[in-house]
């Protein structure tokens, strides 16, 4: 899978992690990684994550969607915790990145909020961290502090 990560800083290798950023992801971008090409969530990228959908109503799923519906939307990646996303492959070519592997192991309910919102209006931008593992399963992959 490809996008786009152009605003994006390295944070330093760790043993178990050979590649990782934080940065800006468009959500237009993020979408392209949280669906396929019939619309539908992606298969298999939320089987780590430690939460289900909780749904479009669950109170916290309520203030993402209230943000992103808001005038204060362009203030949802400040207010939002972002992604962490793993992957046993990531490569990237300026701006232009290739994933595959990959698991949101941390950001569901903004995922699927996302994905809800984006359904009718433009979606804005929304904080990611995307580790690239040398190999191995999840479990071994870090995750980062905000």
């Amino acid at each position: 899978m490809q996008f786009n990560f152009e605003k994006r800083q390295t944070i330093p290798a760790t043993d178990r992690v050979s590649e990782a950023y934080i940065g800006l992801i468009s959500a237009i971008e993020l979408l392209k990684l949280l669906k396929d090409d019939s619309g539908e969530v992606r298969v298999g990228i939320f089987d780590d994550n430690v939460r289900l959908d909780l749904g479009a109503q669950n109170p916290v799923n309520s203030r993402i969607m209230g943000t992103l519906q808001s005038a204060e939307r362009e203030h949802f990646p400040f207010l939002n915790n972002g992604l962490t996303i793993i992957a046993t492959d990531l490569r990237g070519l300026g701006d232009r990145f290739f994933i595959s592997g990959y698991q949101i192991v941390n950001g569901g309910q903004t995922s699927h909020q996302l994905i809800r919102w984006a359904s009718v209006v433009r979606p804005p931008s929304t904080p990611v961290e995307s580790p690239k593992s040398g190999g191995g399963s999840p479990e071994n992959e870090e995750t980062f502090t905000r």
